[in-house]
């Protein structure tokens, strides 16, 4: 089922649930004469009982095997909503749903923050943070001081995912369907739409930039859609599907990043998996599979690192490297990828 991105307007200061609720009856009123309404509803409610109840744990290329392996982890004292790396020697910035804390490289608190509203993610630019809550942003250094806020342009913005750079702040939002783009200091620039409508499920709304270009997920879709800074449009790639390469379910992909050798990464629920593909959409390689990650289902969030892969899996930050001596004994792509990745270099965290 498709929704149209001309969908009637959510209606003002709208919950993040009131919105699947909304979302649900409109969809079960147009299908009821079926008689499907309770599956149209379910569907937008609990997206991944419907869709992922009778799928395989593993990609549809039995022949793929991870090549990497955690490594090391440590422990936090929350569940994690979002993290950043920060520059060198830095450490980490992690956000639960209502506080900040800030970690050294070794995984010692440094500094918890508490913050004014309930956390939905992240994103670092320069030497601050911008953490994005259901309808405003806070703006945070590395110390932990909060800088300035913004609130959205729109009173009924739901937000979902966020991404910073110099040419500005993007946010994507389930309420309106769309991205919200603003500059560095939270003045509204405009609202930037999917050519072919974004469909939004679920709360996958995913959104990060590779350079210049900003990449978002289509998630109700199966796409990964591309943008240059001032929003226009340039391509897209995806396709439904469980084999490798091929997004899943109701709504994916769930998280978007990027490697430093200018690689996009997206983390998807259902088939639990990490994937590898080029800026241009081209499909490398499965880097971190289901039984790799050891989480079910569920879509984690990474980023990756000179090195190595970190996820947050829950209260745990994990560090994955790659197994040694798999480039020459696995049959996966990723051993016949000839990007010179930093990844395939051995690290000890």
């Amino acid at each position: 089922m498709t929704t149209d991105n001309n969908d009637t307007a959510s209606p003002k200061k709208i919950s993040r649930k009131g919105f699947l609720r909304i979302a649900a009856s409109t969809a079960a009123g147009g299908l009821i004469l079926g008689g499907v309404a309770p599956l149209a509803y379910k569907m937008l409610k609990d997206p991944e009982d419907l869709f992922f109840d009778d799928m395989p744990s593993e990609g549809g290329d039995k022949g793929s095997v991870s090549p990497f392996r955690k490594s090391a982890s440590f422990a936090v004292d929350g569940e994690i909503v979002c993290f950043e790396q920060l520059p060198p020697g830095r450490g980490y910035a992690i956000c639960y749903k209502d506080a900040m804390a800030l970690l050294s490289s070794e995984g010692k608190l440094l500094r918890k923050v508490p913050l004014p509203f309930e956390v939905m993610d992240m994103a670092v630019y320069g030497d601050e943070l911008f953490i994005l809550h259901p309808s405003s942003v806070s703006v945070v250094d590395f110390g932990g001081n909060i800088l300035r806020s913004f609130t959205s342009c729109d009173d009924s913005a739901d937000h979902c995912a966020i991404t910073a750079m110099k040419e500005g702040v993007f946010i994507t939002d389930a309420a309106g369907k769309h991205i919200a783009k603003y500059d560095l200091e939270g003045t509204f620039v405009k609202f930037i739409n999917s050519p072919s409508g974004f469909v939004v499920p679920s709360y996958s709304f995913a959104i990060t930039h590779l350079g210049s270009t900003v990449y978002c997920s289509n998630p109700g879709r199966h796409t990964v859609e591309s943008y240059t800074p001032d929003g226009e449009f340039i391509t897209s790639f995806g396709k439904t599907g469980p084999e490798e390469g091929e997004f899943c379910g109701c709504c994916n992909p769930v998280y978007l990043t990027t490697t430093p050798s200018g690689e996009l990464i997206t983390s998807e629920k259902g088939i639990s998996r990490v994937s590898c593909y080029s800026r241009e959409g081209h499909f490398r390689s499965i880097l971190l599979d289901g039984k790799a990650l050891g989480t079910g289902s569920s879509a984690v969030k990474v980023r990756v690192g000179e090195k190595c892969i970190i996820a947050a899996t829950k209260r745990e930050l994990s560090f994955y490297t790659l197994d040694p001596g798999f480039l020459s004994q696995s049959p996966s792509r990723c051993g016949r990828c000839k990007v010179e990745c930093p990844l395939k270099s051995p690290l000890t965290v």
